[in-house]
C-alpha cells in the first residue's frame, strides 16, 4: 500500500496514510419505501474529502466502487 502512493508520487509517512484513510467516512442515506416499493432507498455518499483523501481514493481505485454504489 505504501508502495503504491510512492509509485504515485505522493510522499507520506504510513501513519499518515492510515490516518488520512482513517478519517474517509461512507454515510448511507436511507430514505423511507414509496407505495409499490418494495424496501427503502438507500445512498452512499462520502463525507468532504480533502484533496489528498481523493488522490488517495483514485490511487487505490475506491471512488469507482463508491460511484457504482450510487447508481
Amino acid at each position: 500500500m505504501h508502495r503504491r502512493i510512492i509509485n504515485e508520487g505522493i510522499t507520506l509517512s504510513m501513519k499518515r496514510l492510515l490516518a488520512e484513510l482513517a478519517d474517509i467516512k461512507l454515510i448511507i442515506n436511507i430514505y423511507p419505501m414509496k407505495r409499490g416499493q418494495k424496501k427503502d432507498r438507500s445512498q452512499p455518499v462520502l463525507t468532504k474529502t480533502s484533496n489528498l483523501q481523493q488522490k488517495l481514493l483514485s490511487v487505490f481505485q475506491l471512488e469507482s466502487e463508491i460511484k457504482e454504489d450510487l447508481g
